[in-house]
């Protein structure tokens, strides 16, 4: 039987894996690294990862195509190879008449949208709340969840 253990340290991603009877060494290796042996998905708490998400562009034109899309900067991730994930992602608030394709609308049973599409009818300004619940970096050895954020999108739709 095999078991893998993975986590994060200040330094990178570290892989263990061991084969049956070797608890004691994933324990003393995990205890050594700093980090929490990987099972179900665990809460990681206080994590400031992903609290710094914006929507880019915010500002567009009346009967122009706008594409706003998420944006983390890599200071922003856990680890640099972190690919963002959430269980679901919902919005709510104002989002401008025109725009069609929204944030959450599943694109692949693994894979959300997470972006604004369409052509905006109406000027004005628009608040929306954009909340991604349960992150992940969606790798199958990393089974940390940073939590909740919400993104508030002010858009300006001009003529």
């Amino acid at each position: 039987m095999e078991k893998r253990y993975c986590c994060t340290a200040d330094y990178g991603r570290i892989l263990i894996v061991l084969r049956a009877g070797a608890s004691v060494l994933v324990l003393a290796l995990l205890m050594l690294t700093g980090c929490s042996s990987a099972g179900p998905k665990q809460t990681v708490e206080k994590d400031m990862s992903f609290s710094r998400m914006y929507y880019e562009p915010f500002k567009g034109r009346v009967n122009q195509s706008l594409l706003s899309e998420l944006k983390i900067a890599e200071s922003d991730l856990p680890y640099k190879d972190c690919d963002f994930s959430a269980d679901t992602i919902t919005v709510t608030g104002n989002v401008p008449p025109g725009i069609t394709s929204l944030p959450g609308k599943r694109l692949r049973p693994d894979l959300l949208a997470t972006y604004f599409e369409g052509k905006p009818t109406q000027t004005g300004e628009f608040v929306v709340q954009v909340n991604f619940n349960k992150i992940s970096c969606n790798w199958k050895y990393d089974t940390r969840i940073y939590g909740d954020r919400t993104v508030t999108v002010k858009f300006r739709i001009d003529k």
